[in-house]
Order: structure tokens, then C-alpha cells, then sequence
């Protein structure tokens, strides 16, 4: 069986109506390195891609088990036991039909004693046959096969380890390739500061969302009237999106404010570049990058040749709310900053005793005075450049601690037309900074208030700047 290998993911945010399901992703058509790079032990040429072939007929959903747990045994970052897998898929496939009022007083039960995986699997494929006639037609074979596969990874405690239907990975390849999309044209993740709900982290300006006064740090409550407790990233993603000119309906919980607001907000088509840039001041540019997508190094380079045209000599180079993308953007921004050769960031899995490290790549370098805006929202792809640019001391970091997501995934396409996204690394800073579930801390903290009437974090780095300027 053979199966196209997509690259590596890191990161843990989403784009609706325009970005990224699943988060950071690394592609192999884009990165100069080969495409297991961070999980290989050494650096070689890039080798051809063969695209997996189409089946005439679809591939039965219910082979993904195999796929899924080879790969954890291959190359998931702590050991995999099996039996607690398949116990976990049992439980919670049950708990969730339950829950949707399903019939589930003969649900199978896993049989006791049993190790081997290959009996493991008969007794979970035999569950599948013997419920789908009883969550039929609210759930059909291959929703219910997927479900069991969610579950299934629940074992692993990890949240950024995933199977993506092939309906969801549909949008989240659209996503990651950019373009226009229907949507409201709002980033949200999952925050761990509000019991994991769905919390919006960034508007985008101009979007639906925006206009319609939704702000960063708003927990969606509900969408369309349902509570999104206990909902998933691509759930919330796909809930959101819809065609053009529809409404959707958000409840909305204001955490700081203590209120809650309902608004019904109008899907238009986003596009949105990754760059966005600016004069603040004079001799000053700002540059936003909103997410590292595709084309987000080809930006970069296109607004930092506007700001110098425009007189800029130092750069503002804004990373908030930014929940990462791929990580050959980031290379690709790091490597204006850091001379060839020097590490942009290393990539280890301990298990399997492998690392990695990615060096510059020497691109034409932009010797500006430099800082970077961070906050609680700047995660993985962020982290990277932030973290690279911090141990480097190319430039001051400002605003408040980042996220700390340094975990990498792998994404792999399943037969059927789903995908597979699981834990392969951790990655850590070119001075060998692990910061996972801690983020980066910043040089210079600036408390933010709702009551702040101007961006007191870009004000602190212009003004920095200017100091640097006037030596």
C-alpha cells in the first residue's frame, strides 16, 4: 500500500473561512531538505514526489486501522500500547453515542485478555459491523468508522494527534494552499485557559467577524444554536464556513467583560495575504504576518521591499495572534536575519533516539534594527521565528509570553481520501530551549489592558527602535 507522505505539522490553531485546519503544516514540495527532514537523522537531496494513485473504488475506511497504528509504532514520540488503544476507542465510541441518543445497550465489549493486535483488530472491526445498522442513517459507515478512530487516539492524551476525515481534509488542503475562501475570517484554537473551548485569536481586518465587533479571546459558546464544549478544531472550522451570502449564528462569551452576546454574522469570500505592512513612524516599518502560509516567504520579501522603498531603516516585524502555518515560511523568514549555515531550529525524538537541525539559508540579508511583537496567541511557526531570532539576538522580543507549542506532527494521507496526523518530535530553539508548554518569554513584558486605547506593545517597539536609530 503505498501512501504519499505530506511532510511535518506543528502548531494548533485554525483558520475559518481562510487558513489552516490542524495547524502548521510542512509540505516537501517547498522545503529544501528531504521530506522526512524532521524526523531524519541527516540532510539529503529532495527526492521526486510520487503522488498516491486514485482507486477506481474507494479504499474501506475500516483498513485505516493499520495505517494508523503502524505508523504510531514506527514513529510516535512515546511508546504505543495497543490494547489501551483499541479499550479507549471502545469507551469512548460508546460514551459518544450515547450521548447523540443512540442505542447502545448492546454495545460490544472489548474482550478481556486479549493483547495480540491482530485479534485486537477483528473484535474493533466487528463492533463497527455489529452498531452501524443501529446509528444508521445519522451516522454512516464511514463517519462511524472515523469516529472509532477518534477514539481510538483519545489514549494518547495528545490534542494535537488527529485522523481527518476525507471531508476535512479536503478543506484543510484548500486552506493550506490559500486562495479565497466563505467564511467569517477568524483564527480560532482551542484555549487551554477556558477549559480548552473554541476561543476566536484573531479577527481578520476587514472580514465579517471584524466588522461585526467579534474580538480576539471570544469563546464561542455555541455556533448555530449548539454548544461547542467538548468540540474539536475542524469541527468548529467546518461549522463556521458555509457558502456565501448565508448567516451564521455565534453566542459569544467575553471573558474579561463577563458578559455573553449573540450576533449573526454574514459568510463573505476572504482573502487575505500573510503580509501586511506599513510606515509607523519614520525610518520605521511594521510588518504583520498573519499566518506562514505557502506563499508567506515570497510576502515577506515583497513588503519588506515596499517599506524599503519607502524609506524604512529598522523593522517591526508583528507575530500576535499568529498560530503558525508552515514551517518553511518561518525558515525562509529566519533566514534573512541569520547567516548561512547558522541553526534556525533543531528537531528531536527521543525515543528514537533522532534529531535534526535546520540551518539558515543564507537568503539577502536584512541588517535593519529589529523586534518582534509576541503574545499568548504566537504559537509554533511563531515560536520558531521568535525563538530564533531571540537566541540569535537579531532582535528584542515584546509583549507577553507565547504559547508553547513544540510539538511536531506528521501528516499522512490515508487511501480513502481521510489523513492521519500524529506526534513525531519536539523541536527546540537554535540554543536548545525546549518550549513546549512553557513558550518563549520575551525580553521586554508589556501588560496589555482592554482599557489601552492605542497598541502600547507596537508603541514600545517603535520607540525602541527610534533609541537604536538615533546611536
Amino acid at each position: 500500500m503505498s501512501f504519499h507522505r505530506m511532510g511535518s505539522l506543528l502548531g494548533a490553531y485554525s483558520l475559518v473561512g481562510l487558513g489552516l485546519t490542524s495547524t502548521i503544516f510542512l509540505s516537501q514540495r517547498y522545503l529544501p531538505y528531504p521530506p522526512e527532514a524532521v524526523s531524519s537523522p541527516t540532510v539529503q537531496v529532495t527526492p521526486p514526489i510520487v503522488e498516491t494513485p486514485t482507486p477506481k473504488e474507494p479504499t474501506d475506511p475500516l483498513e485505516n486501522v493499520d495505517v494508523v497504528l503502524d505508523l504510531l509504532h514506527q514513529e510516535y514520540l512515546s511508546p504505543i500500547n495497543d490494547r489501551a488503544l483499541f479499550a479507549s476507542s471502545f469507551r469512548l465510541l460508546r460514551e459518544f453515542l450515547k450521548s447523540q441518543k443512540m442505542d447502545v445497550k448492546d454495545f460490544p465489549e472489548l474482550p478481556p485478555k486479549i493483547d495480540d493486535r491482530a485479534q485486537l483488530t477483528q473484535a474493533w472491526k466487528a463492533m463497527i459491523v455489529k452498531m452501524e445498522p443501529k446509528v444508521a442513517p445519522k451516522f454512516d459507515h464511514q463517519k462511524l468508522v472515523y469516529l472509532a478512530l477518534k477514539g481510538m487516539l483519545g489514549a494518547l492524551k495528545d490534542p494535537y494527534c488527529s485522523v481527518l476525515e476525507p471531508r476535512e481534509f479536503r478543506v484543510f488542503e484548500e486552506h493550506m494552499t490559500g486562495g479565497n475562501f466563505s467564511g467569517i475570517g477568524v483564527m480560532i484554537e482551542l484555549d487551554r485557559d477556558h477549559k480548552n473551548r473554541v476561543t476566536v485569536s484573531m479577527p481578520i481586518d476587514g472580514g465579517p467577524a471584524s466588522k461585526a465587533g467579534i474580538q480576539a479571546g471570544d469563546v464561542l459558546s455555541k455556533i448555530d444554536g449548539q454548544a461547542t464544549e467538548g468540540w474539536d478544531i475542524e469541527k468548529a472550522a467546518n461549522k463556521i464556513r458555509g457558502p456565501q451570502g448565508t448567516m451564521v449564528a455565534l453566542s459569544i462569551l467575553r471573558p474579561k467583560e463577563k458578559r455573553q452576546l449573540e450576533l449573526s454574522v454574514k459568510r463573505d469570500m476572504i482573502h487575505v495575504r500573510s503580509c501586511q505592512s506599513k510606515m509607523v513612524k519614520p525610518k520605521v516599518g511594521y510588518l504583520n504576518v498573519q499566518v506562514f502560509a505557502e506563499e508567506t516567504g515570497k510576502e515577506f520579501e515583497e513588503e519588506v521591499a515596499k517599506l524599503k522603498e519607502k524609506g524604512a531603516e529598522s523593522l517591526v516585524i508583528d507575530l500576535r495572534n499568529n498560530g503558525g502555518g508552515y514551517i518553511n515560511a518561518a525558515l525562509e523568514i529566519c533566514s534573512h536575519f541569520v547567516p548561512r549555515g547558522q541553526r534556525v531550529v533543531s528537531v528531536v525524538n527521543k525515543r528514537l533516539n533522532q534529531s535534526s537541525n535546520h540551518d539558515s539559508l543564507g537568503s539577502a540579508m536584512i541588517d535593519w534594527p529589529c523586534v518582534v511583537l509576541v503574545n499568548r496567541f504566537s504559537a509554533s511557526a511563531s515560536e520558531i521565528t521568535a525563538g530564533c531570532m531571540q537566541d540569535h539576538k537579531r532582535a528584542k522580543l515584546i509583549g507577553e509570553t507565547t504559547f508553547g507549542k513544540a510539538s511536531v506532527q506528521q501528516l499522512e494521507r490515508l487511501t480513502d481520501g481521510g489523513a492521519f496526523k500524529y506526534t513525531v518530535a519536539h523541536y527546540l530553539t537554535p540554543s536548545g530551549k525546549d518550549i513546549h508548554l512553557k513558550g518563549i518569554k520575551v525580553d521586554v513584558p508589556v501588560k496589555v489592558s482592554e482599557k489601552d486605547k492605542e497598541d502600547v506593545v507596537l508603541q514600545r517597539g517603535v520607540k525602541m527602535l527610534q533609541e537604536q536609530l538615533s546611536i
